[in-house]
């Protein structure tokens, strides 16, 4: 009780953010009961302990010495393991702040081999007074051992259809990929089709993915943010449905649903992923208990902690072998009757806070420090990409891949707070730069020229939108495709229709992407220059710091009753659309247009040359199709933007 107290303590400003509707509560109380059980079940293993020294004379003797020793043995025990295989749990920072990790490390060895010679002696002497029920315990034990330790082989056998494999790893530009860094993703690269110049037209994971299945703008699939209401959003024109209706087992995983609800509304059949809903942020945090911790990685931990298991947003406890090693189980499961395979997987460990279980001890790194994020950053691309590694070798001798097209993906970029990570700088102002609205603005914002962090924040940081897209084909467990780099500029929205053609789909609807198709099955290099549209996310441009993370959620979350989901208020959509940025790319050229308050600030940008410019009354436009992106941009946007230059002022009314 001591321990859940301390973690209220920490999380109290949190935890009174929302209003939580009763059947929250219901689930937190059955978590609950679910912790005081562990604790039963571990009371029970200390009084087995107890019974079976008791047979010896010494430990009759003085019982209630041997009683103690027994607790204290064990709370070192919790204790000592939890900060050597959970660094980064909370609980730990009380005793990193008296014992070294090395300490705690030799803590943890002895008390393991105390507990676990006691536990021979004591069922040594069940062994010999309760010879049954002592033989009955060693059959359980191995047979227990012999199912943890088996490995269920299979043979897939392809039918006519091929499978489909999208592979899609968070918070990744091409430019962070390097030999050093992603060695497995790298050599896949340099034997795939490739489109070095793909971009997402929002680059938030839950917008993005749904353009990744649809084809279509944020705009007209109506997720326009992560936590968007699930009623106003197009879940009918994924095209995994129709993989589904033609007799594939679709199957979506993921690592992480707090911001991505992708399920079986958007046509997956089968779901690998943790829980999502108001529960799974809440038990992340009040559910960092030691004893908790120790059982997360275990399989029974699907059905006992759903919320908890395989949740790489719980960063404190998740081992990115559990999540593999789950994974192939369900594909395993799903393959055994060799059926045409949809396998869609989403890694998520390069997004923030770039950490995991083992990733760094809580007193070597701040996830919070900017300065250290390229570090732990570049750390999570090198285990993400054995991840992908893993998946891939399994597949492979799986025979999965016998007959399938492989698809690789970003969801987005991420940008490091580094100097440059913004595509502006003084030097490159072309005009008078004190007398740029733009620099003004930032300044406004606490926010340096020429820096940028993370994704969806900023259009002016062109990494961020920036994406990785490639394509393998298999036939007879060999590669047929040639190695290619494409440079035209495509978008995760013709991924949709490049399927659709691929596999014969028919889409009931206008996509907003084109058919890749030509670059991936002839040597097409040429498609008209196009004008792309794109929005950022919530709160751009905003150093967000846990007070305003706190009000933000206040004013502009809710709790869904119908699926405890975390979502949008109704009522906050058109506010959160009039703080957007929005733009347009038509290489080299980016607009963007920052809202400032009521008026929009105009920055043209030149990609190539990285000069810009905000004030249009120069010569510069003369060079750029700025007229005619900012009318396509007008038109696309034309409820957003009816007010050009300013703000939509109905939204800032209400």
């Amino acid at each position: 009780m001591l321990q859940i107290g301390y973690l209220v303590n920490l999380e109290k400003n949190y935890a009174y953010v929302l209003s939580y509707p009763i059947s929250v509560y219901v689930q937190l109380c059955w978590a609950l009961l679910i912790q005081i059980s562990f604790y039963i079940f571990l009371s029970l293993i200390q009084t087995f302990l107890l019974k079976g020294l008791f047979f010896s004379f010494i430990v009759r003797r003085y019982l209630n010495k041997w009683h103690f020793f027994i607790f204290f043995i064990t709370f070192i025990w919790l204790i000592s393991s939890n900060a050597v295989f959970f660094p980064l749990s909370r609980i730990n920072h009380l005793f990193f702040l008296i014992f070294s990790y090395r300490i705690l490390q030799i803590l943890s060895i002895l008390s393991t081999s105390i507990l676990l010679l006691m536990a021979s002696v004591a069922y040594l002497n069940f062994l010999k007074n309760y010879p049954k029920i002592g033989l009955v315990g060693l059959i359980l034990l191995t047979l227990g051992i012999l199912n943890y330790l088996s490995s269920d082989t299979f043979t897939y056998s392809p039918k006519s259809l091929p499978n489909l494999i999208i592979i899609g790893i968070d918070s990744l530009s091409p430019a962070q990929v390097s030999l050093e860094t992603m060695p497995n993703l790298t050599k896949f690269l340099t034997q795939s089709i490739n489109f070095d110049n793909a971009i997402t037209p929002l680059a938030r994971t839950y917008p993005s993915w749904i353009s990744i299945l649809t084809g279509l703008y944020p705009l007209h699939h109506k997720a326009r943010e992560n936590l968007y209401p699930d009623n106003e959003i197009m879940h009918s024109l994924s095209f995994a449905w129709q993989f589904q209706y033609r007799g594939y087992q679709t199957l979506y995983a993921t690592d992480d649903t707090r911001f991505n609800t992708l399920g079986t509304k958007f046509g997956f059949e089968h779901i690998l992923a943790p829980k999502p809903g108001i529960a799974n942020v809440l038990l992340g945090s009040f559910g960092d208990l030691p004893l908790t911790n120790l059982l997360v990685n275990f399989q029974m931990s699907q059905w006992l902690m759903p919320y908890n298991y395989i949740n790489r947003a719980n960063n404190h406890t998740y081992y990115p072998s559990t999540f593999d090693k789950a994974l192939q189980r369900k594909i395993k499961q799903l393959a055994k009757q060799s059926p045409p395979l949809m396998i869609t997987v989403h890694f998520t460990l390069p997004h923030w806070p770039y950490s995991w279980a083992t990733s760094y001890t809580a007193k070597t790194f701040d996830q919070y420090d900017l300065s250290q994020s390229n570090t732990l950053y570049h750390q999570a691309l090198q285990r993400v990409d054995t991840q992908f590694a893993t998946l891939l070798t399994f597949l492979k001798k799986s025979n999965i891949l016998q007959h399938s097209l492989i698809m690789v993906l970003s969801d987005h970029g991420e940008v490091l707070y580094q100097s440059g990570s913004r595509a502006t700088s003084a030097q490159n102002y072309n005009g008078d730069f004190s007398q740029s609205k733009f620099s003004h603005y930032l300044k406004k914002m606490h926010v340096e020229l020429d820096k940028s962090a993370g994704h969806g924040s900023d259009l002016l940081s062109p990494e961020q939108f920036h994406c990785i897209l490639s394509f393998q084909i298999w036939k007879n467990n060999q590669i047929i495709n040639s190695f290619k780099r494409i440079q035209t500029s495509v978008s995760l929205l013709d991924i949709a229709p490049t399927i659709a053609k691929l596999f014969n789909l028919k889409l009931n609807y206008h996509p907003d992407g084109i058919s890749l198709l030509s670059f991936i099955k002839h040597s097409s290099q040429y498609v008209e220059n196009r004008l792309f549209f794109l929005e950022s996310g919530l709160a751009p441009n905003a150093i967000l710091t846990k007070e305003k993370i706190l009000t933000l959620a206040q004013q502009i979350f809710q709790i869904n009753p119908q699926n405890n989901l975390i979502e949008m208020k109704p009522t906050a959509l058109c506010l959160v659309n009039a703080a957007k940025i929005y733009g347009a790319i038509q290489y080299p050229w980016l607009l963007a247009l920052y809202p400032d308050k009521t008026r929009y600030i105009t920055v043209l940008l030149n990609l190539k040359t990285k000069i810009w410019q905000d004030d249009f009354s120069s010569s510069f436009i003369k060079h750029a199709p700025f007229h005619n992106m900012l009318y396509q941009l007008k038109q696309f946007y034309h409820t957003e933007l009816a007010h050009y230059p300013f703000v939509n002022d109905q939204c800032l009314a209400n």
